[in-house]
């Protein structure tokens, strides 16, 4: 198992090598943090230093346009175990622009650095599925194929 991000030292010492097959970070590395944007490990350092690291906030995700929510299961992955709570929207559902789709209450320390993997997770797969269901309301009831994994990384392909 690879050791979680904490501070922003770590992000500089981290390696990808140069054997590695393939582009795309592993599940490991990702549950580890390695695939946040770097601002979210300084903002760590920041809470740290000022003592408020363990202090209670509230992060909510919103999306820019109405679509079908996706990703859930796989965003609660990342925070299994932690000391968050989390709201969300069930999987499948309608929303529109603004709403809040995914409340995390916790201290910033037990998801700050997850927060990339979580927009990016919940971003692809929302609109995954709001893409199919406009192709499924175009058919107006005829039979819809999709030959999605042709336009992914096969690293993200089912």
């Amino acid at each position: 198992m690879i050791k979680r991000l904490e501070m922003l030292d770590e992000v500089h010492a981290l390696q990808v090598s140069p054997e590695r097959p393939f582009a795309s970070a592993t599940h490991e590395e990702i549950m580890a943090g390695h695939t946040t944007d770097v601002y979210f490990v300084k903002t760590v350092d920041i809470l740290r230093a000022c003592g408020k690291l363990e202090v209670p906030v509230v992060a909510e995700i919103f999306p820019r346009y109405d679509g079908i929510f996706a990703g859930l299961n796989e965003a609660l992955s990342l925070l299994r175990g932690s000391k968050v709570e989390v709201y969300a929207l069930p999987e499948g559902v309608p929303f529109k622009a603004k709403d809040v789709v995914f409340r995390i209450h916790g201290p910033y320390s037990a998801f700050g650095i997850y927060e990339t993997a979580i927009l990016g997770i919940l971003a692809s797969s929302s609109s995954w599925a709001t893409a199919a269901r406009e192709c499924v309301e175009a058919a107006c009831g005829r039979p819809v194929l999709c030959f999605g994994a042709r336009h992914v990384h096969p690293a993200v392909a089912p």
